[in-house]
């Protein structure tokens, strides 16, 4: 036993009930059962002291420590001993005095020569007119959760935390909720529609969380109508985009596919030099990068090409964007004064199809465009005719108009291949990205459960 669970005895518990009914007032003792397992929950206790409100600390707590909720939960049992013996040596320490009416018992503070625990104190302000919401952070029934596709996060991704909660259903690679049991409290997917037409036999279904920052898939109109709360999950792949974003685009600019080939091909075997430069390339130093869409992965890239001695500039898609440190330029400037192009767009009415060939032909025969937005904001054939005209030097795609990409894609008629990289759609997906996803997704589960809303749509 540690030193700091060694001291959590029921002294120092009374002490803290003690301070919790300072800064709260008479209470009833059913109140009591709850407060030493949050004060002595280590991140619990570093948020109180700076809340404004219960809600706030709880939802702090749930954002620093994954399963909050549950260690809540799984200590009510093993602090009731302490609790208990902490109240009486305050009655007999005529530190409280209890009173019954109606049924109810009300704990009332007297004088008495204690050191204050501010952090219970606190707790104690916090909870006063707010006990329905310390009450959900523990007394939450057992839930049935069900993931839809979870081939879409990785079979690499443990997610058996969600087992703790209830009863839990991995569906693996579900497109729509056939099969899938109508009486889940919880639904997990990335993009299985949910609507009026889908759900209509799912009488319990409270809670609806998304695997993605995008939320097409949701009739939300419908969810509100029928009392069903929706979340999704943000800003859990910004440096995951922009880090593959820039590997693309140096792959692109290095010629590495080409290189690579040479090497394996054995072709550099035959040379009778150390170094091959038949594909000349060039330093990224002082080159033009146009980012369209300067948003949180668009800052991002910014970042990165900075440090490599890029020139940043950006075509804002909106219109609205004008407060970054770059230069601001409208799309005739954005192509045909860059270098390299990154998309980091959402797709919409305005950015659809926004590079065609007319745009590409604008650009500068030596220029690169890497897309990790989305798919549609180039047209692929486009593209194609584009590359095998040489109007531009070459493209990585990460995103396409189809995913995955259909084997009959027009993209694999490029003739010379080395113009163009194709990744399917992993730019977010590192590992930690992907489990960062399911993190917050229990968070988002856990806000839920409190009565608190946390990336709710």
């Amino acid at each position: 036993m540690s030193l700091i669970e060694g001291m959590k005895d029921s002294s120092l518990g009374a002490i803290i009930l003690y301070s919790f009914t300072k800064g709260y007032g008479s209470c009833e003792i059913d109140l009591y059962d709850y407060i030493l397992p949050l004060i002595y929950n280590d991140t619990f206790k570093r948020v109180v002291l700076h809340s404004e409100t219960l809600e706030e600390a709880l939802l702090k707590a749930v954002d620093g420590q994954p399963g909050f909720l549950l260690e809540l939960k799984g200590n009510l049992e093993k602090y009731a001993s302490a609790t208990n013996q902490a109240l009486g040596i305050l009655m007999l320490q005529n530190a409280l005095e209890y009173r019954t009416s109606s049924g109810k018992t009300t704990a009332i503070l007297k004088e008495a020569p204690y050191l204050d625990v501010n952090e219970a104190i606190r707790l104690g302000q916090l909870v006063k007119d707010n006990e329905t919401l310390l009450k959900n952070a523990f007394d939450w029934k057992p839930l049935k959760i069900g993931i839809l596709d979870s081939n879409s996060i990785g079979q690499d991704i443990e997610l058996s935390r969600f087992d703790d909660y209830g009863d839990f259903i991995d569906y693996h690679n579900l497109v729509n909720l056939e099969g899938v049991a109508k009486d889940h409290d919880i639904i997990i997917t990335n993009k299985v529609i949910m609507d009026e037409t889908s759900l209509a036999d799912f009488d319990q279904l409270k809670l609806i969380c998304v695997t993605a920052t995008g939320y097409n898939n949701l009739d939300l109109d419908y969810l509100e109508d029928k009392g069903i709360a929706s979340c999704n999950v943000k800003g859990y792949s910004t440096k995951a985009v922009a880090s593959h974003g820039l590997s693309l685009m140096m792959a692109l600019n290095n010629h590495l596919l080409y290189y690579d080939n040479f090497v394996k091909s054995k072709e550099y075997s035959s040379l009778n030099s150390f170094s091959h430069f038949s594909n000349t390339f060039y330093e990224l130093d002082n080159k033009v990068l146009t980012i369209v869409g300067m948003g949180a992965i668009g800052q991002e890239m910014a970042k990165y090409a900075t440090v490599l001695g890029m020139k940043v500039q950006y075509y804002s898609t909106s219109g609205l964007n004008s407060k970054q440190p770059y230069e601001r330029v409208n799309f005739a400037t954005a192509l045909t004064t860059s270098d390299f192009i990154s998309i980091n767009a959402p797709l919409n009415e305005s950015t659809e199809n926004l590079f065609d060939y007319q745009a590409f032909k604008k650009m500068k025969n030596s220029a690169y465009i890497v897309n990790v937005g989305r798919g549609k904001i180039i047209n692929e054939a486009d593209l194609v005719r584009a590359l095998n005209e040489d109007e531009i030097a070459g493209a990585a795609l990460d995103v396409f108009e189809n995913e995955p990409l259909p084997g009959n894609s027009c993209l694999f008629e490029v003739e010379d291949g080395n113009k163009l990289i194709l990744t399917p759609h992993i730019a977010w997906a590192p590992f930690e990205t992907r489990q960062r996803v399911i993190d917050e997704i229990q968070k988002n589960i856990e806000a839920f459960l409190i009565g608190a809303k946390r990336n709710r749509l």
